[in-house]
């Protein structure tokens, strides 16, 4: 029987008489087995994303397939590829070969960590926003036919996917200037990731509403009414086809039933992308 034996037996049975020994045990457990399975199901996941958002670019870049609502489509596309491009080897660090990013490690280390969770955080960002911009596109389109073609163009498509990338980055500043890289005491070459002296309690209140509530609550409170929007226009556009289908105009019928499948079918490919 060897030490790590020993000692688990040992902590075992000075557990039994302590419940709460006994329950930080099983979260503890719990938490390096789920660890574990997150993160090969992460690495499974993430390869499946990039593979698709690739497939997904190459057919949206087609020259027949132009259209403001397949530009952004792309640029979602690839804000998602990237992101699970920068994930993939975090997670395989983290929670394959075991670093604790809690802990002290090298300088290299610990910049790979801030970077990596930047990169992350804003890609996700702007891939939530894109997807708001897409829903507002596609709402225009479906609901208001006489305004879309004026206000849902190439070139508005182009410009709201410069502005969603230039205003998440500069909403993410804040963000950026809090974290620093700092030596540990009396561990030569150790560093942990640490804030820097001037963070008060106010920047990191400030941080929260402007990052936490507006950069992500935000999009999906405007997705969700945007999605009831676009059902309610599928069960007016139902009782018109009924209605039309009652008084024998079948080509009209017909028509508002395509207008009905365009609306269903983007509101589960919006539900789907934004999940």
């Amino acid at each position: 029987m060897d030490a790590t034996t020993v000692n688990a037996s040992l902590l075992f049975l000075n557990a039994t008489d302590n419940p709460t020994c006994v329950d930080q045990q099983g979260l503890e457990s719990f938490r390096r087995d789920f660890n574990k399975a997150h993160g090969y199901l992460s690495i499974i996941v993430c390869v499946f994303g990039i593979i698709c958002n690739v497939l997904n670019i190459i057919v949206l870049m087609q020259k027949n397939m132009i259209s403001s609502t397949n530009i952004l489509l792309t640029a979602l596309a690839f804000a998602d590829l990237f992101t699970m491009i920068a994930y993939v080897p975090f997670t395989i660090y983290v929670s394959i070969v075991k670093m604790e990013t809690a802990q002290p490690q090298a300088w290299i280390l610990v910049f790979f960590y801030l970077i990596n969770s930047h990169l992350n955080i804003t890609l996700h960002t702007i891939s939530m926003w894109l997807t708001v911009a897409l829903a507002v596109f596609r709402y225009i389109a479906v609901c208001h036919h006489n305004l879309g073609p004026k206000l849902c163009n190439l070139r508005r498509a182009k410009l709201t996917i410069l502005a969603v990338n230039v205003f998440t980055i500069a909403f993410c500043i804040p963000n950026y200037t809090i974290y620093n890289i700092q030596p540990v005491r009396k561990r030569p070459g150790k560093y942990v990731a640490g804030q820097f002296t001037f963070v008060t309690a106010f920047h990191k209140i400030f941080n929260f509403w402007l990052f936490g509530v507006v950069l992500k609550i935000a999009p999906c409170v405007l997705l969700t009414i945007l999605s009831t929007l676009l059902i309610r226009a599928m069960h007016a556009a139902n009782k018109k086809r009924q209605r039309l289908k009652s008084q024998g105009r079948r080509a009209e019928s017909e028509r508002t039933a395509d207008h009905n499948r365009q609306v269903s079918s983007f509101s589960y490919t919006l539900t789907t992308l934004f999940t």
